[in-house]
């Protein structure tokens, strides 16, 4: 028993984080499966043939040698299964994947290659003594320090080039994974007596489950949620027309943002995270308008006198500061900056002419300029107070016009060859049906 206590005690905590997850995602009648169940699924089978093996190579004078080996074998496939799951779910969950199929198969190429090997060497495994314990050493054992190595390489490059737009919890996860990696690694290959690869994949499942499927995490976005609806409402009983705007404007940008997936345009930007906190901080991008008098708010712009021009331009200021006093303490750090940046930028212009600090080009961040096209269309296109709405054609005209002044080109274009799917949402929330492409 002394042993593999490690091992025993490393399939509790894992044991004990399944059985709460599962406990509250079922109860909660919001459970999905998902990558995580198969890493959840992996290291308990991993820490069970870790625990057997520790046992079959001290007993090697009572267990046949085929057993032996044949558990063996088992337990270095499920650690470099478990290895490949880790490294796909944080990709994943990032939206960091390859679209592409060539080099979707390179990531799983270390896995597969590491498996043939570890079943065709396994016979040439050797069983040393050790001072505490005996220990398996072999071609079959290296690969998976191989294939270890690999991994951690590709996170830091695959994580590291986008590491501006992912999440401050899921940056955690990374760097712990990343640090937990390399010491078990490195402390094993040191000491290869010490067995301790299972406290390395138990730290890493808790390091995700905590970072990003904890269920106290995941009720707080749920807060963070109803808050931002509730904003928007403030929004909408200020101006009647504003509420369908909303809903609108954030189908437009969702729908923009899944066209520039599908085209490989700023992969490295439009990570998961990105693309949640965008559709999440779309409806509060005029959320600073409700410090806007009503005289001057439903007044129309030719006729607003050069200082009611001023106090209606600082509704973008006022926005990102409502925004962060309320939002920002709520968790969702990465949202809540998100929607401050648009409802402080969203009125920029591409030749640097827009307000409240002259941006120009790129010095708009991203989510700003895919913001104020949906914006300017869906304003044109809407009735207000003070003016009759534009049809469809000469709304999508305004950002044909506005292509390489107002907007940045390569979003205009876009929006233009959405042409169809921006009337059907059009239309569709004209007669109060919700439309696709507002959540994930």
């Amino acid at each position: 028993m002394i042993h593999y206590k490690l091992q025993f005690g490393c399939i509790v905590v894992v044991l004990y984080i399944a059985v709460t997850y599962y406990y509250v995602a079922i109860s909660s009648k919001e459970y999905k499966f998902s990558i995580f169940d198969f890493v959840l699924a992996g290291a308990v089978s991993y820490l069970i043939f870790d625990m057997i093996t520790v046992y079959t190579v001290n007993h090697l004078d009572t267990v046949p040698d085929f057993v032996n080996r044949l558990c063996h074998a088992a337990y270095l496939m499920l650690m470099d299964l478990e290895i490949f799951l880790v490294f796909y779910y944080m990709a994943q969950e990032a939206e960091l994947i390859p679209k592409k199929t060539r080099r979707r198969v390179l990531l799983f190429l270390p896995f597969i290659v590491n498996e043939i090997i570890v079943v065709a060497a396994i016979n040439q495994l050797e069983f040393l003594p050790g001072e505490i314990t005996n220990y398996s050493m072999g071609i079959s054992a290296y690969t998976c320090y191989f294939m270890a190595f690999s991994y951690f390489a590709a996170t830091f490059f695959v994580f590291f080039r986008s590491w501006k737009f992912i999440s401050p919890q899921k940056k955690i996860s990374v760097i712990i994974y990343l640090i937990v990696m390399l010491g078990i690694c490195i402390y094993q290959m040191i000491f290869p007596q010490a067995l301790i690869t299972c406290l390395g994949i138990t730290l890493i499942v808790l390091c995700i489950y905590f970072g990003t499927r904890n269920p106290a995490y995941l009720e707080l976005e749920k807060v963070y949620t109803r808050a931002v609806h509730s904003f928007a409402d403030l929004i909408e009983c200020r101006d009647k027309s504003t509420g369908k705007h909303v809903k609108r404007t954030t189908a437009y940008v969702r729908l923009m943002a899944d066209a520039l997936i599908e085209r490989n345009i700023y992969t490295r930007k439009l990570t998961k995270d990105f693309c949640q906190g965008l559709v999440q901080a779309a409806p509060l991008h005029d959320i600073g308008k409700i410090a806007v008098p009503d005289a001057i708010l439903q007044k129309p712009a030719a006729s607003l006198t050069e200082e009611e021009m001023n106090i209606m331009r600082l509704h973008t200021v006022k926005g990102e500061q409502i925004i962060r006093t309320s939002l920002c303490h709520l968790g969702n750090t990465y949202a809540s900056e998100m929607a401050a940046t648009i409802a402080k930028c969203h009125h920029e212009k591409w030749d640097g002419t827009g307000y409240p600090c002259g941006l120009k080009g790129t010095e708009i961040p991203l989510a700003a300029r895919i913001m104020s096209v949906a914006d300017v269309f869906d304003a044109v296109s809407e009735d207000r107070v003070y003016r009759p709405a534009m049809n469809l054609d000469d709304s999508f005209e305004v950002i044909r016009e506005g292509s390489g002044t107002f907007f940045e080109p390569l979003l205009a274009d876009l929006f233009l060859e959405l042409r169809e799917e921006i009337i059907e949402i059009h239309n569709k929330i004209e007669r109060d049906v919700t439309p696709p492409h507002l959540g994930f």
